[in-house]
């Protein structure tokens, strides 16, 4: 991937942090902590779209050590949909 498409490697941060999301035997609380800190270096400038502004403030509105247990699903489906959305992207492709 080219640096000058994506100079802050978002499409690689998103692919690290669904690693661990699909690979790691952690709790669902402890993947998305290790998803979380992955991101965290991505600003909502560095997505071209709204709506992936969007995902990425859900992401960022919701730390993992506060998170309600219930809810730990849909914030790893956060990831996931982030990670699909951006992976497709062709201004990053």
């Amino acid at each position: 991937m080219s640096s000058k498409k994506d100079p802050h490697n978002t499409v690689e941060r998103l692919t690290l942090a669904l690693e661990v999301v699909a690979t790691s035997d952690a709790t669902a609380r402890e993947r998305y902590e290790k998803a979380w800190v992955v991101l965290c270096a991505l600003k909502p400038s560095d997505f071209p779209k709204s709506e992936d502004r969007e995902r990425h403030h859900r992401i960022f509105s919701t730390p993992p050590k506060t998170v309600e247990e219930e809810k730990l699903g849909q914030c790893l489906r956060w990831v996931w949909e982030l990670y699909w959305r951006m992976s497709g992207n062709t201004l990053y492709s």
